[in-house]
């Protein structure tokens, strides 16, 4: 489920909406590639740049 929340927040006037289902993403799967690209979709959106990094 969080993985399309973050598709349908990933946009800059609804990012901020998809930030719990992004911080979420990030700990499911840290090991799957995808996981940890999916969390970027909103970090970059709204400026996370140490939430991005981690």
């Amino acid at each position: 489920m969080p993985h399309y929340l973050i598709h349908v927040y990933d946009s800059a006037v609804l990012a901020r909406r998809g930030l719990p289902g992004a911080r979420l993403y990030a700990k499911i799967a840290p090991s799957a590639p995808h996981s940890l690209h999916m969390p970027s979709h909103i970090f970059t959106r709204l400026g996370l740049w140490n939430d991005l990094i981690a």
